[in-house]
C-alpha cells in the first residue's frame, strides 16, 4: 500500500476514534482542572489562541458531540479545519499532560510516584546522597500506606545505591536486610493481589445475581471461600489484606443468609482495622464510604433504624467532614450509597411517606450522574422507588420506576432484580385491576423466569395467585384467596433459598394489610 495512502487512513482513523474520546474527556473535567489547563496550555500560547485553545473551546460548549456542527462552530479557522485531526490528537494529549501535573501533589500516592522519578534523575546527575534521602522518604511514606509496590521499587534503589558504592562500608548483614525487606514487600504485595482477585470473584457473584436462591448459587459462593487464604485473618499480612478478608465474610454471609453475628462481627473489625490508619482514610476515602455503607447495611440486618439513621448522616456529611475534597467519582459513590440504603431503611422500617423527603434529591442526582451511575447501582435505586411507591398506593408512580428497570438496556445486569420487577409490575397492574395488562404481563413474566431457570416455589404460587385473582369478583372470596395465599408463602419462610423471596418484597405483611383492611406501612411497622 502506498505510504501516503496508509498515513491518510491512520490519520483518518484516528480522528474517528480521538472525537469522542476527546469530547469525553473535556466534559469530564472539573472546573479547577479546566482552570488549570488553561493556565497549563497558556504557557505555550504566543500572542493570541492556538489552534488547540480554539478547539477546546469550541468542544466545551457542546452539549452532546456533533462534529458537523463542531466545523460550522469552527467556521472561519480555516488552518485548523485542514489538520482538524492532527488538532484533536495534539489538544488530546495537551489535556492529559496537564491533568498529570495537576494531579501529581494531590495525593500522597502521586507523591510517591514522583520521588520515584526524581531519584532515578538524581541517580543519573550522580547526587548519590540525595538520591538516598529520597530512597528513605518513599520507603517510611509506602510503607505507612501499604503501598508495597513503591516500598519495593525503593529497595530496588537502595540495593543499586549498593552496589555502585562497590558495597564499600556495607556489611553483609545490611545487605542481607535488603534482600529480607525486598522479599517481605513482594509477600505483602502478592497478598494484597490475592486477597484482592477473591474479593472481585466475589463481587461479580454479587452483582450478577444477588442472593442465593439455589445449591448451584451457593456451590459458586462457597467455592470463593474455600481458598486457604481465608480460613483465619492471619493469613492476611498487612492491614489492608486483613481488612479485605473481613470484608469478603462480611458479603459472604449477607447474600447466603447467613448469621447476623458473624456479618456484624466481621463489618465491625473492618471499620477498626481502617480507623486505626487515619492516613489511609484521607489518601482513599473510597475505602471509608464503602466501610460506613457496610455498617449501614449491618444496621439494617439489625432493624437497628435509629443507629442507621446516624450512620447515614453521617455519609451524607462526608464531604464537609473530610480534610480533603472528594473528586466526583466519590461524591457519585456516597450518592449510590447513601439513596440506595435510605431508600431501603424506609422499606424496612415501613417509612414510606418518607421517600418524599429525599426524591427530589435523587432525582436531581440521577440528572446530575447520568451515563455515570453503574447500571446495577441505578437498578437498585429503581426498585426501591418502585416499592415504595407501592407502600404509599401510587402505582402509576410505581410503574413509572419499574418501567426504567424493564426498558434498561442492559437489564440483566442484576437478574435478581430484573425477575422482582416483573413480579411486581404484576402486583402493580393487578392492584390498577388492570385486565387487558394482566395476562400478557403474566404470560411473558413466565416465560422469561423460565427461560433463565429462576421459576422457584415462590414465585410459582405468586403467579398462579395473580392469575386466578384477576377473576375474582366479591370482596369475601378475595379475602379468602389473601389468606390461602399467606398460608402457602408462610410455609417458604423456613426453606433456606426460598425465603430469599422475602428479601425483595415483603409479601406476608402485604397480604395482611388486604386482609385486615389496613395500610401496608401500619403492618411493616407493627413488626419493627
Amino acid at each position: 500500500m502506498n505510504k501516503i495512502l496508509l498515513s491518510f487512513l491512520i490519520i483518518i482513523c484516528s480522528q474517528v476514534k480521538s472525537s469522542p474520546h476527546l469530547f469525553q474527556l473535556i466534559q469530564s473535567l472539573s472546573q479547577s482542572e479546566k482552570r488549570y489547563f488553561r493556565l497549563f496550555a497558556g504557557k505555550h500560547v504566543i500572542g493570541g489562541k492556538n489552534n488547540y485553545m480554539i478547539l477546546f473551546d469550541a468542544m466545551e460548549k457542546q452539549e452532546v458531540f456533533d462534529e458537523d456542527r463542531l466545523k460550522k462552530l469552527l467556521n472561519g479557522e480555516d488552518a485548523l479545519l485542514r489538520n482538524l485531526a492532527y488538532e484533536k490528537n495534539y489538544l488530546y494529549d495537551m489535556i492529559t499532560d496537564s491533568l498529570h501535573v495537576y494531579h501529581l501533589n494531590l495525593s500522597k500516592e502521586s507523591a510517591l510516584k514522583k520521588q520515584l522519578h526524581l531519584i532515578g534523575i538524581l541517580f543519573e546527575k550522580g547526587l548519590y546522597s540525595q538520591c538516598h534521602k529520597q530512597v528513605k522518604q518513599v520507603q517510611q511514606a509506602g510503607e505507612g500506606l501499604e503501598k508495597y509496590q513503591y516500598v519495593y521499587e525503593a529497595l530496588l534503589w537502595k540495593k543499586r545505591l549498593l552496589m555502585q558504592r562497590s558495597y564499600s562500608g556495607v556489611s553483609e548483614k545490611e545487605l542481607q536486610q535488603v534482600f529480607a525487606e525486598m522479599e517481605l514487600a513482594t509477600k505483602k504485595l502478592s497478598n494484597y493481589a490475592s486477597y484482592s482477585n477473591l474479593s472481585e470473584s466475589l463481587r461479580y457473584l454479587i452483582d450478577t445475581s444477588g442472593h442465593i436462591r439455589s445449591k448451584k448459587q451457593r456451590k459458586k459462593f462457597d467455592k470463593v471461600v474455600k481458598d486457604p487464604l481465608l480460613k483465619r485473618e492471619s493469613g492476611a499480612l498487612s492491614n489492608s489484606s486483613k481488612r479485605i478478608y473481613n470484608s469478603i465474610w462480611m458479603n459472604y454471609h449477607f447474600y447466603t443468609n447467613g448469621p447476623l453475628q458473624k456479618i456484624i462481627r466481621h463489618t465491625t473489625r473492618e471499620l477498626e482495622l481502617l480507623e486505626a490508619t487515619p492516613a489511609l482514610i484521607d489518601e482513599n476515602p473510597n475505602l471509608y464510604i464503602g466501610v460506613l455503607g457496610n455498617i449501614i447495611i449491618t444496621l439494617l440486618e439489625q432493624k437497628n433504624y435509629t443507629e442507621a439513621r446516624l450512620y447515614l448522616k453521617r455519609l451524607r456529611m462526608l464531604p464537609e467532614t473530610l480534610k480533603v475534597k472528594l473528586k466526583e467519582n466519590l461524591l457519585l459513590k456516597i450518592f449510590v450509597l447513601l439513596y440506595s440504603q435510605e431508600l431501603t431503611l424506609y422499606i424496612e422500617s415501613g417509612s414510606f411517606d418518607e421517600v418524599y423527603n429525599v426524591i427530589g434529591d435523587i432525582e436531581s442526582g440521577l440528572k446530575q450522574f447520568e451515563g455515570k451511575i453503574g447500571k446495577t447501582h441505578a437498578i437498585t435505586i429503581y426498585y426501591n422507588l418502585s416499592y415504595l411507591y407501592i407502600g404509599t398506593g401510587e402505582y402509576r408512580k410505581a410503574l413509572q420506576w419499574l418501567n426504567k428497570i424493564l426498558m434498561h438496556k442492559e437489564m440483566d445486569a442484576r437478574e435478581d432484580i430484573v425477575c422482582f420487577s416483573r413480579i411486581l409490575q404484576l402486583i402493580v397492574y393487578y392492584e390498577l385491576n388492570d385486565l387487558e395488562a394482566i395476562p400478557y404481563v403474566l404470560k411473558s413474566t413466565y416465560r422469561y423466569l423460565l427461560k433463565r431457570k429462576r421459576v422457584y416455589k415462590g414465585e410459582t404460587i405468586l403467579l398462579e395467585f395473580i392469575r386466578r385473582a384477576a377473576s375474582i369478583r366479591t370482596k369475601e372470596e378475595l379475602r379468602n384467596a389473601y389468606v390461602v395465599l399467606k398460608k402457602e408463602l408462610g410455609k417458604l419462610t423456613s426453606d433456606s433459598f426460598e425465603k430469599t423471596l422475602f428479601v425483595y418484597f415483603d409479601f406476608i405483611s402485604w397480604l395482611e394489610s388486604k386482609i385486615d383492611g389496613k395500610k401496608f406501612s401500619e403492618v411493616v411497622k407493627t413488626k419493627t
